[in-house]
């Protein structure tokens, strides 16, 4: 059930009207005194930094949602990043994406060497449109100009249709990677998102915003043991240990890698929170079941129902862009932080700079202009979320005054 809490002076403004002093985020973390516990073990009677925490959390993670292996890494971004390196993008290639994602989701390619390219969203879900994919494939065919990665975003936590989506992408022997960063715990077709079904790679964060938190990390799964091994040693300066039976404090650098490893301290946290999954998945969806039946009278979308996704993100869509703007200012002028999620990547300068043009993604900029993504935590009381719901019936009645 939702917290219900009871309030103290020194928790609300004091005014003429119920106030919060503390604003309400759209995300916040969780953290009970088994976290505490955890990380406080870990400190005092483990390596903090490479010991076996980091392995036990890769397997615990790995036999949730069936895979072959895991590898954690200090960021969903440098999972990506491996990800790519894994599949072998380098210059030259050309990797597509979803517009509507964190700039991480198409940095990961740029950073191999990779060109990059959108693919539009459906306008409800804000996910990559399985019919406008194939429409580009073809048109990309024609000029002999195909992508050698599709990197596929379950944006807020929703799955995209990956049975479409593979076997697209299976014709034309395209590589998929998963940004599944919103996703962990998300079902489709009965299986865990991870299990890596229809893709080669899916990629999970768990920054403090996300379903569970390490504090910082990523985790990549994957079923092909080669891309796991590969994951492994990128993720570690490509170095491999135990090469001399001979002299064995010899390791040797086989190739260019990274230091994206995670820790022991980190992992700590996260196969702690990894036990509450359950829960805060249950609450999130709680959650939006409220939103869902409080805000069906206002002149907004909310996004459908599904049992299947996360809930990372409740994204609304208002009338028009200028509803957006208004509500979005009203709401942080009475301490709710709303969201916005997300400016297109293609609108950031740096993409500019490579020619994107707006006009090419008309889905991606009008979901973009009128979303807005309300608070949404395992840790949000009843009382916030109705203070919510009051203040839009304050902006709704103000406006059709």
């Amino acid at each position: 059930m939702l917290n219900k809490v009871e309030f103290t002076g020194e928790e609300i403004g004091i005014s003429n009207e119920f106030q919060f002093e503390i604003p309400i985020p759209y995300s916040k973390h969780s953290i009970n005194q088994s976290d505490v516990h955890a990380v406080s073990d870990c400190l005092q009677t483990k390596p903090i930094t490479q010991g076996n925490v980091v392995t036990e959390f890769e397997n615990t993670v790995s036999r949730m949602v069936n895979s072959t292996g895991a590898v954690a890494s200090n960021s969903a971004t440098s999972s990506l990043h491996l990800a790519c390196l894994a599949l072998d993008v380098r210059s030259g290639d050309l990797v597509w994406t979803s517009p509507i994602s964190f700039v991480a989701s198409a940095t990961a390619a740029l950073m191999c060497g990779a060109e990059i390219d959108f693919v539009d969203v459906d306008i409800k879900t804000g996910n990559l449109d399985p019919e406008l994919l194939e429409q580009k494939i073809h048109k990309a065919k024609k000029v002999n100009k195909l992508p050698k990665v599709l990197i596929v975003v379950h944006f807020s936590g929703r799955p995209s249709d990956m049975l479409s989506i593979a076997s697209i992408c299976r014709k034309y022997n395209i590589k998929i990677v998963e940004d599944a960063a919103h996703s962990l715990g998300a079902t489709q077709y009965n299986k865990l998102v991870g299990s890596c079904e229809f893709s080669d790679i899916a990629v999970f964060s768990l920054h403090p915003a996300k379903i569970i938190t390490s504090a910082e990390g990523g985790l990549a799964t994957s079923n092909n043991i080669k891309l796991i091994e590969k994951m492994r040693s990128l993720s570690s300066h490509g170095i491999v240990r135990s090469i001399d039976k001979e002299e064995p404090w010899k390791y040797d650098m086989q190739e260019l890698g990274y230091n994206y490893r995670m820790s022991d301290l980190h992992a700590s946290l996260g196969l702690s929170q990894l036990r509450r999954i359950g829960d805060f998945l249950k609450i999130r969806k709680e959650i939006v079941l409220y939103y869902i039946d409080k805000l069906k009278s206002f002149p907004l979308s909310t996004p459908p129902y599904s049992a299947d996704s996360a809930w990372h993100l409740f994204v609304c869509q208002t009338k028009n862009g200028d509803t957006r703007k208004k509500l979005y200012e009203f709401l942080k002028n009475r301490n709710i932080h709303a969201g916005v999620h997300y400016r297109p990547i293609y609108q950031n300068t740096y993409f500019k700079k490579l020619g994107f043009n707006s006009t090419d993604f008309p889905n991606a900029e009008n979901y973009y202009s009128r979303s807005i993504s309300l608070p949404l935590y395992p840790d949000i009381s009843i009382e916030q979320l109705d203070y919510i719901i009051s203040k839009f019936i304050e902006f709704f009645g103000e406006i059709n005054d």
